[in-house]
């Protein structure tokens, strides 16, 4: 009975539950361009040998004058002095070796020329191979945790070349008024006519649109300026683009149409480039039509890079039967290394070696539970194949290994899925580790016949997604901007926006473009008084102060941080409690559904003050500031503070306590079951031993 007794605890107690970019600049001064790419992350190299590699691109149209490697690092201060080495590689040549002893501060730096011949179009590789030791001893450098050398992010590879793009015609758009390497956009200008239309206003928006489009990772900083307001200085040191209505346009600017131009421009779109009237080293790029329609059809014709691509012209007429949109396309879901820039990688060394890969999405996408990611790889077949493998890290989250086979080696692949602590992120660092072990060798005594591995490009991460549902803060520029074109989308302006308005909305918008792919969505810009609740009923954008926008002072009903009754002042709410005086100096951004149709949203910047705008409009327009936007109602102060809230969507920190609730309950009663079910087993068994007993005796 003991026994049976000790089985049954047992059994009891096994059912018991147990509860993670490159810059770019002009020489403003000369014909040369200047690209420098930056390191994407430090990265430390232990041990005697340490290799790490840059991938960069050269266009096409580019012939460079001078690259150099501007390379930062910082060392152990125990390395040999004697033994302590790095060698310069491009494209697998080598091009500069060095004695970096004597280098022993915090980020030190050191200028290595790359050879122009060595360059060549499209992917180039930066191999930085290190030597060093700290002891005499064998193997001992290999452990010792003092012999490190850190690659830091501020590396850059600098290049000087001269675009040699076509700048003629037409067809070079968006060039010169946007470099291929001037995300800032600080030569050139968009000008509009003194009395700005709606349709003038909607074609400007959708010109800055394009150049963030042009400019996907990088922050755009448009220009935009009226007419009367426009300096002499700063026209004659511009390359303009002017949009405008031929009878809004000025005499000197309409006198680069021809007659019948001029003519056609009353119903059809003129779009021109020609020597700016102002400075015969400037280009100006006209799009004139009285035509409303037109005008906005026009815009979006040079928001088609495939379109003006096939132009080798001066001058575009464009009218209402001209297909000016892009053919859509299948979403794209899977990434190859190949397709995010990189080419092949091959990397040489005992022990652990790794290379890295970037790609980033929209932020407004739910990643599906199919998303993985695919290695091809091949790798030499002098390894202890029963030590050696290679793992793969997202974002420094280990998502999979797989250990190396001697019969594979030759062409071997592994698929990983993307475990849910991933599929949340809009960047992913794709890492491939791999541990290289031999036999009866402990460390790094040489590397003429150390192993090697080799990682093709046409390896890929496949990522499929559906939009988010919840149009909070953190999914921006989500729903505004979906399947890479805008959603039906209207921007509510006052009726007299100011010049740094139009500049902060313009910016905006620019940011909104980094997230499109395709001219083929609606964009429509309209002042406060020409909303008709009836007629737009789609995704809206309200933009500016509740005493210039009436809109603003309509919705003030719906918004989740309200104003007081006379507008100076937000008020406090069940998130956020606000102090007077602090509250009149703050801007705002409010997602909310629309009152005029509950499938679409409405975002509504706003602030008492113009000069509070500019706050709104910095966290729209730059992308790490952008990152720290949560929520569906936030406030901004003048220091920086941001106060978020959750009001109609739910806070993902929060855990719900019902589903808890439900679970434990569901977990309870299944113990439960399992428990009871035990103790009927247990009596059946014993009733059974003591009938049995019972006979015998009998």
């Amino acid at each position: 009975m003991k026994k049976y007794m000790m089985i049954f605890l047992i059994l009891i107690f096994i059912c018991i539950p147990i509860s993670h970019v490159h810059a770019l600049t002009i020489d403003q001064g000369s014909n040369t361009n200047v690209y420098d790419y930056k390191f994407d992350k430090d990265t430390t190299l232990s041990g005697v040998f340490g290799v790490d590699t840059f991938s960069f691109n050269v266009d096409k149209n580019w012939s460079a004058s001078q690259c150099y490697l501007n390379l930062v690092f910082t060392q152990s201060q125990l390395l040999n002095k004697n033994q302590d080495t790095i060698t310069i590689l491009i494209n697998n040549q080598p091009v500069y070796s060095a004695n970096i002893s004597g280098k022993l501060g915090y980020k030190e730096n050191i200028k290595v020329a790359i050879p122009i011949d060595k360059i060549c179009t499209g992917s180039n590789e930066i191999k930085i191979k290190t030597y060093k030791t700290i002891t005499t001893l064998p193997c001992a450098d290999d452990v010792n945790p003092s012999n490190w050398i850190t690659i830091h992010k501020e590396s850059t590879v600098h290049l000087d070349f001269k675009d040699n793009t076509n700048s003629s015609t037409i067809k070079s758009y968006p060039s010169p008024f946007m470099k291929n390497l001037d995300g800032t956009l600080t030569n050139s200008i968009i000008l509009l006519p003194d009395n700005t239309s709606d349709a003038e206003t909607t074609g400007a928006m959708l010109i800055t649109a394009n150049f963030g489009q042009r400019r996907s990772f990088d922050n755009v900083n448009v220009n935009i300026d009226v007419y009367k307001n426009s300096l002499s200085e700063l026209k004659n040191n511009k390359d303009i683009i002017y949009i405008g209505r031929k009878d809004d346009t000025p005499a000197e600017l309409l006198a680069k149409l021809t007659p019948s131009e001029l003519k056609s421009a009353d119903s059809n779109a003129i779009i021109k480039y020609v020597i700016s009237p102002y400075n015969k080293d400037k280009k100006l790029l006209l799009i004139i039509s009285n035509n409303a329609e037109n005008l906005v059809r026009a815009c979006k014709l040079l928001s088609s890079s495939d379109l003006m691509s096939q132009f080798n012209v001066n001058t575009i007429t464009v009218n209402s039967s001209m297909d000016v949109l892009d053919i859509k396309t299948p979403s794209k879901d899977l990434y190859s290394f190949l397709d995010m820039g990189y080419g092949d990688t091959n990397l040489q060394g005992l022990f652990k070696q790794e290379s890295t890969y970037n790609v980033s999405i929209s932020n407004n996408k739910l990643i599906e539970d199919t998303a993985k990611v695919s290695i091809k790889m091949r790798y030499s077949q002098n390894l202890d194949f029963n030590r050696s493998l290679m793992t793969v890290y997202i974002n420094d989250i280990p998502i999979g290994s797989k250990r190396l086979s001697a019969a594979n080696s030759n062409d071997d692949s592994v698929e990983f899925k993307l475990p849910s602590t991933v599929r949340s992120m809009s960047n992913y660092n794709i890492t491939v580790s791999f541990d290289l072990e031999q036999k009866d060798v402990l460390c790094k005594l040489g590397q003429g016949s150390s192993p090697w591995f080799f990682v093709s490009n046409q390896s890929y991460i496949y990522l499929p997604s559906k939009a988010s549902k919840d149009y909070s803060l953190e999914n921006y520029p989500s729903p505004f901007i979906s399947n890479g074109s805008f959603n039906d989308l209207t921007v509510v302006i006052p009726d007299n926006p100011t010049l740094k308005e139009l500049n902060y909305l313009a910016n905006i918008l620019a940011f909104e473009g980094h997230s499109l792919k395709l001219n083929t969505g609606s964009l429509t810009v309209i002042k406060s008084s020409q909303f008709d609740k009836t007629k737009y009923t789609g995704n809206i954008i309200v933009f500016g102060l509740p005493a210039d926008n009436k809109l603003i002072k309509t919705l003030n009903s719906s918004l989740n941080i309200k104003f007081n009754s006379s507008y100076t002042s937000f008020l406090s709410n069940t998130k956020m409690n606000l102090l007077d005086g602090y509250s009149s100096n703050l801007a705002s951004l409010q997602m909310i559904t629309s009152p005029y149709n509950a499938k679409s949203t409405i975002m509504v910047i706003t602030a008492i003050k113009e000069e509070d705008l500019a706050l709104a409009a910095n966290y729209l327009t730059d992308f790490d500031l952008v990152k720290t936007l949560i929520g569906d109602g936030t406030v901004i102060d003048r220091d920086g503070n941001i106060k978020h809230g959750y009001y109609n969507i739910k806070d993902p920190t929060i855990i719900d306590a019902t589903s808890s609730n439900i679970s434990t309950i569901s977990s309870n009663t299944k113990s439960l079951f399992v428990f009871i079910s035990f103790i009927v087993i247990f009596l059946i068994v014993i009733m059974t031993l003591i009938i049995k007993s019972y006979k015998r005796k009998k």
